[in-house]
Order: structure tokens, then C-alpha cells, then sequence
């Protein structure tokens, strides 16, 4: 078996330089992206500032007092504390994030389902090797 090391050198240094010309490339776009998403987040950032500015300078201006809306108490079902519906309020609060006003509503156990405990050991005893 004959080698052609004149064109295995060829095959070599051509798929290195297509190689390192596309992470080139790759490294060139995502600066374009880091750049534009800085510049984006810098707009929002002054856009905010210069919100805060006005409100801050129109402290003369007359104030609009509105009446809040208090959320109704949710419907609980018997057996379930206070300390669960304000542990659950704030897991979802939490999870909803400060954009969307949320209630919570009513409040009722899962029917048909068994204790975690019960479903830890079955899930560990009927585990195969």
C-alpha cells in the first residue's frame, strides 16, 4: 500500500484551517450578540432611570390616590393551617414572579393520592437491582 503524504498533508492542513476559520467565526458572532444584548439592556437601563428621573421631579405634581383591591381570603378547606395556605401563597408567589397580580382562590387537598412517605418505600421496595 502506497501513502500519498503530499495529499495527506493537503487533506490535514485543509480541514484544520476550515476548522479554526469556523471557531473564528463562531467567536466573532457571539461578540456581535454580547455587544447588541449590552446595548439592549443599557437602553432599558437608562429607559428606567429616566422614568424614576421624571416621577422624582414631578414631586409637585398632585397625587392620585387610589383604593387598593384587597383579595378575598381563600376558600381552605378544614385540616389545612394557616401556616400551609401562607406557605403556599408565597411558593407561588415565588414561582408567579412580581409581574402578574395573582389570588389564590381556594385551597384543597389532593384526593386519592397517598402520603409521600407511603409512596417513598413502595417506589425503594419494588425498585429492581
Amino acid at each position: 500500500m502506497d501513502i500519498k503524504w503530499g495529499f495527506t498533508l493537503a487533506v490535514v492542513v485543509v480541514g484544520l484551517v476550515v476548522v479554526f476559520s469556523v471557531l473564528l467565526i463562531l467567536v466573532f458572532l457571539c461578540t456581535i450578540m454580547g455587544n447588541t444584548f449590552k446595548k439592549i439592556d443599557e437602553n432599558k437601563k437608562n429607559k428606567l432611570d429616566s422614568n424614576t428621573n421624571s416621577i422624582k421631579e414631578n414631586k409637585n405634581a398632585p397625587t392620585i390616590v387610589t383604593k387598593a383591591v384587597v383579595p378575598a381570603t381563600p376558600v381552605v378547606e378544614s385540616g389545612i393551617t394557616d401556616d400551609v395556605v401562607a406557605a403556599i401563597s408565597a411558593a407561588l408567589a415565588v414561582i408567579m414572579g412580581s409581574e402578574k397580580p395573582f389570588a389564590v382562590k381556594s385551597i384543597k387537598r389532593a384526593r386519592g393520592s397517598r402520603p409521600a412517605w407511603n409512596s417513598a418505600g413502595i417506589l425503594e421496595n419494588t425498585r429492581s437491582f
